[in-house]
C-alpha cells in the first residue's frame, strides 16, 4: 500500500454514511425483462443512427448502432423518442427491444495478449460496447488508443466511492476480487505500465481486505492506494491530483500526461470482452433516500428503472417501504450528483451507478447570496463558486470563463455548505450548457463564413474562367474573320491575274 505520496484534497466534504447504515454487498441479477430501452446518444449526446429497422429480430450483443448492442436477443418494436437518465429530461431517439426470452447471444473468439495486436484488442473493446462504468461514460477504446502513444504509462485504477448512497464498485470488489486483479494485471501487461494503483477508500475495510488477499494470491506489481473518504475524490482529476500530483483543467485529458485513469469495473468489462463477453450489464445500487439500506443489483442496459427499483423492493423490505411511502420519488445518482427522473420507464445505462428511493428532503427556501465564501473552501479545484454565480445569473459569459467555469466538475459541495441554499451546480450546470451552445454557434459561425468564402472564391474564379472563354472564343473569332478576308483577297489577286476575256 501506498500512503505517504497521496497528495492532500483541496477542499471536499467527509461525507459519511448513516451509523447503522446496512450495505448488501451481494449481487441479485435481475431476471430477464419483456422490453429493453436502449437510447441512441452516446456520452457526448450526440445522436447515433440505427443499424436496424422496425421488425428486425436481433441477438445478444448485435450492434444495433455504434457502440450500442442489444441486451438480449428479441425483435426491435419501436423506434421513438424516449426519455433518458439526464438531468436534462429530455428525450432522444430510442430502440424498443422485445425480448424472445431465449437470451442468445453472438460468440466471439478469444484475444490473447500475446498472439493478437493493439489493433485488434481496441477493436473487439469497441465490438463488445466497453464504455466506463465510473459514472461518465467515455469511450474506452478511445480513451486507452490516446494514453498508447506514451511509453510506460501510469494506470490509476479508480475504486473510490466517496459518495454515500453508491457502493456497485465496492460490491465488484468484494465478489470477484481476483477477476479484478487479473483483469487489472492483464492491462498493464499489455499497455506496459510502469506505474499501477487501484485507489480505493480507506474505510472500505472488507474490500480492501479481499483486494490484499488477491494481490498475493496473483504475485500482482498492482499497489494498493487507500484514499481518506473526502468528496469527491473520485472524480478524474481530482484523483489523478492527489495520486501523481498533475492538475489536470478542461479539456486536457489525463492521458496528455501518460496516465490511464479507469474505473474498476471498465478494467473488468476490458478483461471479459477479450474473452468473448459482451458489455450489456452492469452493477447497480439502489438505496433507501436516508441511505440506511442499500442492494446491489446486476443489471442490463436498457432496464426500465421502474422494473429495477420494484425487484430491489422484492430483495429488501426497507427498500419496498420507502417505495410505497413515495413512488413519485427515484433519483438517479448519489445524494449530491444525481437527479430526480419522473418517468418509470427511464431506461438503465452505462452512466446508472445508484438509484435513491422514498421521499426527497425538503428544501429550504432560497436567500440571496451572503458572500460568506464557504462554498470556495469546499471547492476540490479551488474555484470561487461565488464570483461564478454571480457572473452565471447575469448571462455574462466572458466573466464566467475567466473565472475558469470550464474546470468546475460539478460536484455540489458548494450546494451542501451554502447558507443561502442557493443551487450553485445547477446555475454552473447551465452556464456550463450556455458556453457549448454559444461555442457551438460561434463554430457554426466560422464553418459558415468559410463555406461564404469558398463560394465567393468559386463564384470569381467561374467568372475569370467565363471571362478567359469569351477572350479566346472572340480571338478565335476574330482569326477567322481575319482568315476569311485573306482568302478573299487572295481569290480577288487571282481573279485579276487572269487573262480578260
Amino acid at each position: 500500500m501506498i500512503k505517504e505520496s497521496i497528495q492532500d484534497l483541496p477542499g471536499g466534504l467527509a461525507l459519511q454514511t448513516p451509523s447503522g447504515a446496512h450495505i448488501d454487498s451481494t449481487l441479485h441479477a435481475m431476471p430477464l425483462q419483456t422490453h429493453y430501452y436502449l437510447p441512441l446518444v452516446n456520452y457526448q449526446r450526440d445522436v447515433l443512427q440505427p443499424n436496424v429497422s422496425v421488425g428486425d429480430k436481433v441477438m445478444g450483443g448485435e450492434l444495433i448502432a455504434s457502440g450500442v448492442i442489444a441486451p438480449t436477443s428479441g425483435t426491435i418494436t419501436q423506434l421513438t423518442h424516449h426519455t433518458w437518465p439526464h438531468p436534462s429530461l429530455t428525450k432522444v431517439k430510442t430502440l424498443t427491444l422485445a425480448a424472445d426470452g431465449q437470451d442468445d447471444f453472438l460468440t466471439l473468439p478469444n484475444i490473447t495478449l500475446c498472439d493478437d495486436s493493439a489493433e485488434e484488442k481496441l477493436q473487439r473493446i469497441e465490438r463488445c460496447s466497453v464504455h466506463g462504468l465510473g459514472g461518465a461514460g467515455f469511450n474506452t477504446a478511445k480513451k486507452i488508443q490516446r494514453v498508447m502513444e506514451h511509453n510506460a504509462p501510469t494506470l490509476i485504477v479508480n475504486a473510490v466511492e466517496c459518495e454515500p448512497g453508491i457502493n456497485c464498485d465496492d460490491a465488484l470488489i468484494q465478489n470477484h476480487s481476483v477477476a479484478v486483479i487479473e483483469a487489472c494485471d492483464a492491462l498493464c501487461k499489455w499497455l506496459n505500465v510502469s506505474n499501477a494503483l487501484l485507489a480505493i477508500e480507506d474505510d472500505k475495510t472488507t474490500a480492501i481486505e479481499k483486494l490484499t488477499q488477491a494481490l498475493l494470491a496473483q504475485q500482482s506489481t498492482m499497489q494498493l492506494a487507500p484514499l481518506s473518504a473526502i468528496y469527491p475524490s473520485g472524480a478524474e482529476s481530482t484523483l489523478v491530483q492527489r495520486l501523481t500530483g498533475i492538475q489536470l483543467t478542461q479539456g486536457q485529458p489525463a492521458a496528455k500526461f501518460g496516465v490511464l485513469c479507469i474505473n474498476v469495473a471498465t478494467v473488468l468489462a476490458i478483461h471479459q470482452a477479450w474473452k468473448g463477453l459482451f458489455s450489456a450489464q452492469r452493477i447497480l445500487s439502489v438505496t433507501t433516500q436516508d441511505l440506511k439500506h442499500s442492494v446491489n443489483l446486476q443489471v442490463r442496459f436498457g432496464t426500465p428503472i421502474d422494473s429495477t427499483v420494484q425487484f430491489a423492493a422484492s430483495v429488501n423490505p426497507f427498500i419496498a417501504k420507502s417505495l410505497n411511502e413515495n413512488r413519485a420519488s427515484v433519483s438517479v445518482g448519489g445524494p449530491l450528483s444525481g437527479f430526480t427522473q419522473t418517468n418509470d420507464s427511464t431506461p438503465v445505462m452505462a452512466t446508472s451507478n445508484a438509484l435513491l428511493v422514498g421521499a426527497m428532503p425538503i428544501k429550504k427556501p432560497q436567500s440571496a447570496c451572503i458572500r460568506c465564501t464557504d462554498c470556495a473552501t469546499v471547492c476540490p479545484v479551488n474555484l470561487l463558486p461565488q464570483e461564478l454565480y454571480s457572473a452565471v445569473s447575469a448571462q455574462d459569459t466572458d466573466t464566467a470563463q475567466r473565472y475558469a467555469l470550464d474546470n468546475c466538475i460539478l460536484c455540489g459541495c458548494c450546494d451542501l455548505v451554502c447558507p443561502a441554499n442557493i443551487p450553485l451546480t445547477s446555475w454552473f450546470q447551465h452556464g456550463k450548457d450556455e458556453l457549448k451552445h454559444q461555442r457551438a454557434a460561434e463554430q457554426n459561425a466560422v464553418m459558415a463564413k468559410a463555406r461564404s468564402e469558398k463560394h465567393n472564391t468559386r463564384e470569381q474564379q467561374r467568372a475569370l474562367d467565363k471571362a478567359k472563354a469569351d477572350a479566346q472564343r472572340r480571338k478565335v473569332a476574330a482569326q477567322r474573320s481575319q482568315s476569311a478576308i485573306d482568302i478573299k483577297a487572295a481569290l480577288e489577286r487571282v481573279k485579276n491575274k487572269r487573262p480578260s476575256s
